[in-house]
């Protein structure tokens, strides 16, 4: 009969669908906990901006839920350890940003992203004007999901003359 072997492609093709639609469902539905790969772009990448919209949101409780315990991070003026960085959170204003030229290696569950930020922002009171920087980052695997470790903020907190 010259409709089969046509319907057999045609199921062969649905299958293949559906098994890479239910993959696809699948990660997206667990993903961010203990998902090796985010559904689209790279991970720290993701990681980083989830970071952010928390940051420019000053919603507290989800940048708390994402700072590892044992948090440390580096700015101008010194390190910070968690508590630290999160009563400087606390009292960030971020203005507009834009995030750029990520680059990230991952060693088995260590990411360590580098990246460029540029935003006006208020910081211990002090309004820095708009200026791209560096910032560097490492996301560590827990049994919680990916928690922030580190962060290296490059941005002089002082204008530089």
């Amino acid at each position: 009969m010259p409709g089969r072997p046509r319907a057999r492609a045609r199921l062969a093709s649905f299958a293949l669908v559906a098994m890479v639609l239910g993959g696809a469902v699948s990660l997206a539905s667990g993903w961010g906990h203990q998902d090796p790969e985010p559904p689209n772009g790279s991970l720290g990448e993701s990681l980083e901006r989830s970071m952010m919209q928390a940051l420019a949101a000053r919603d507290t409780e989800a940048v708390a839920a994402k700072i590892a315990e044992g948090f440390l991070s580096i700015h101008e003026d010194g390190a910070r350890d968690r508590a630290q960085e999160l009563a400087l959170v606390s009292k960030l204003d971020l203005g507009k940003y834009t995030l750029s030229g990520f680059r990230e290696v991952r060693e088995g569950s260590t990411i360590v992203v580098c990246y460029f930020l540029e935003v006006e922002e208020t910081i211990d009171g002090t309004r820095l004007p708009k200026r791209r920087a560096a910032r560097s980052s490492v996301w560590s695997m827990t049994p919680e999901g990916w928690k922030w470790i580190h962060h290296a903020n490059l941005n002089a907190l002082r204008p530089q003359w």
